[in-house]
């Protein structure tokens, strides 16, 4: 019934009928159809979350994340941005409960301070009109999103008191992440220790594979047509002028360019004053950036940004680390928390790469763009063609479309024999498209990957199914001698550990093996040692010296006995580190169920009509 509707609605008599009704629309007018529409993407208590608000966040934190728009919904950031606002509004509801606000004075301290509306340093009055009324309706309604801001401010300021962790639990948390363990190492190999390997008899493989049948079926198979509108063919025939690849080379310019990055650390300060007078000390030599840290009881680790752009850092703190063109330390700059001092230690040059590089690449870019148009009427036509009854086939050859046959394709793009797709048909797009359709049924029009569109029928399916036995007698074969080495190198490393836990030393069962003993360590719970598997590692790092744990895959197997537990040296340094993570972590979960609560307390309810009417506009 679906397919009928659906060629139905694309047929000519459906486009006649469907103009008459606009035409209708036209003439009579549509009355009060919208009466009483409502611009609320969402209400929380007595508050609105406007509908341009949504729209006005969705657009910037898109533009800032250097999303696609079409990629709004599948991202999750019009989610991210819709709760961003009602949490907002929640608190902004709660602030006006208590009859907390914020006095003009703080508005003003707030927009003045803002390096947005400067120029030269300096407040300037037009600048900040300009630059609010570009997003804002007017002045006044973005001062009124200030005064609301601060005064929800002071509410989740509130769920910051005592956002410290237990006592000592930042201490023990470092001693036992610094403590470190000794290992003996047994390595037992299959050649070496797994004996000779048996014959399978018929009996044993058929109980092998009626055991392991999934490591022998055959997936599900489809046999495809398919039609391919190329958005790449389509723009090869496009002319593009060179002057306008030249105009997109500069308007993305920056985007082509790798950006200049700095490794940078950073000490922050809660005031300024004392910020600046570490500066002094510095630059008097009586002390390094390295001696303010460890006044601090920190480490480079503790302090490290990374490598950064300017990008990553933003606003003042961004042009006070990328000012100086050698490394040095700088500052004082504003940061979450106070004031920051930063040691440039490293600058790598950004660098632009030159239009002849590029410019293949934003010619087809261009083309492909100006052939999208071209792309959506041949789907349209083709489409048309289908509900008046045409094939895939008598689409293809009407419009000289890209067209094929496949035949045995798995769900991974994998086919008989070994092969594999290539090109659209690996896509997951096609895979899905191919793999969701029934045989024989009718399939819509799909978007591919490269910008166009393409069109599956499934001609035949053969269901995933077991050979039978005569059939993969060698993949059967071999796979159970492969799992008569892994036990067998098991059991032998299994006899090893059960040795040393009953008491006889390492060395002692090494030379009955043949093997000489190796070493691990020292090493903490999160070091790597390939040798010893996570199962092994947990046992191991739980137990006292003497502890013995075995890691087996299939070329070897390790034995591995727990020598000596070495404590933390220094859990110091690292415990202020974990402290000050901790106390931001209990924080931001206070700053949470605080939000939660007073969603809970006001209500929140969802216009979703209206939301997805935004996300479509600003996703285009």
């Amino acid at each position: 019934m679906l397919d009928l509707l659906r060629r139905g609605v694309r047929s000519w008599v459906a486009k006649v009928l469907l103009g008459l009704l606009v035409a209708s629309f036209a003439v009579w007018g549509i009355g009060d159809i919208g009466a009483g529409f409502s611009t609320r993407v969402a209400t929380v208590g007595d508050r609105a979350v406007e509908a341009d608000a949504f729209a006005r966040r969705l657009r910037s934190e898109q533009q800032r994340f250097g999303l696609d728009p079409s990629m709004i919904r599948a991202s999750g950031l019009d989610r991210f941005v819709l709760a961003g606002l009602v949490r907002e509004a929640a608190l902004a509801e709660a602030a006006a409960g208590l009859g907390v606000s914020a006095p003009d004075s703080a508005v003003a301290r707030t927009v003045r301070s803002d390096p947005s509306f400067l120029v030269g340093g300096q407040f300037d009055a037009t600048q900040y009109q300009n630059a609010v009324r570009r997003v804002y309706p007017s002045v006044g309604a973005f001062e009124e999103t200030v005064r609301r801001s601060l005064a929800s401010a002071l509410i989740s300021e509130a769920a910051l008191l005592g956002a410290t962790p237990p006592p000592g639990m930042a201490e023990a948390i470092a001693r036992f992440s610094e403590e470190r363990r000794v290992f003996d190492i047994l390595t037992l190999t299959a050649d070496a220790h797994a004996g000779e390997t048996p014959e399978p008899d018929d009996a044993a493989l058929a109980a092998h594979l009626e055991a392991h049948p999934e490591r022998f079926t055959d997936p599900e198979r489809r046999d495809v047509t398919w039609l391919h509108i190329d958005l790449a063919a389509l723009a090869r025939g496009v002319e593009v002028p060179e002057e306008e690849v030249r105009a997109l080379y500069e308007e993305e310019r920056d985007r082509l360019a790798t950006p200049e990055r700095r490794a940078v650390d950073q000490i922050v300060f809660d005031e300024a004053a004392a910020a600046e007078a570490a500066l002094a000390r510095i630059e008097a030599g009586e002390t390094d950036f390295d001696g303010l840290l460890a006044e601090r009881g920190l480490t480079r680790r503790d302090a490290s940004l990374g490598v950064v752009t300017r990008r990553d850092l933003r606003g003042e703190r961004a042009d006070v680390a990328f000012r100086d063109p050698a490394p040095g330390v700088v500052g004082p700059a504003p940061a979450a928390g106070g004031f920051a001092l930063l040691d440039v230690r490293e600058i790598t040059p950004g660098s632009e790469v030159p239009f002849e590089t590029v410019r293949d690449d934003l010619a087809a870019e261009l083309g492909a763009e100006r052939a999208r148009p071209e792309a959506d009427r041949i789907a349209e036509a083709v489409e048309d063609l289908r509900a008046g009854g045409a094939t895939i086939e008598e689409a293809a050859g009407e419009f000289d479309l890209a067209f094929g046959r496949i035949a045995g394709l798995a769900g991974d793009g994998s086919l008989p024999g070994g092969a594999r797709a290539d090109g659209l048909v690996a896509s997951d797009a096609f895979l899905d498209e191919a793999f969701a359709a029934e045989p024989g049924a009718e399939r819509r029009m799909a978007f591919a990957p490269d910008g166009g569109y393409f069109l599956v029928r499934v001609d035949a399916v053969t269901p995933p199914a077991t050979p039978p036995l005569d059939a993969i007698r060698d993949r059967v074969a071999e796979d159970w001698r492969a799992e008569a080495r892994r036990a067998a190198l098991a059991e032998a490393a299994e006899g090893a550990r059960a040795r040393i836990a009953e008491g006889e030393s390492v060395e002692a069962v090494a030379a009955d093996l043949g093997v000489t003993p190796g070493q691990a360590g020292p090493i903490r719970r999160q070091d790597p040692e390939p040798r010893i598997g996570e199962t092994a590692r947990a046992a191991l790092f739980a137990g006292e010296p003497g502890t013995v744990a075995v890691t087996a895959t299939p070329a070897r197997a390790v034995v591995a006995v727990l020598r000596e537990v070495r404590p933390a040296d220094d859990a110091g340094a690292l415990a202020g580190s974990i402290r000050r993570a901790l106390a931001a972590s209990v924080a931001e979960d206070q700053a949470e169920l605080l939000g939660r609560a007073l969603e809970d307390a006001a209500g929140v309810r969802f216009n979703p009509s209206v939301l997805d009417s935004v996300i479509s506009q600003v996703g285009g």
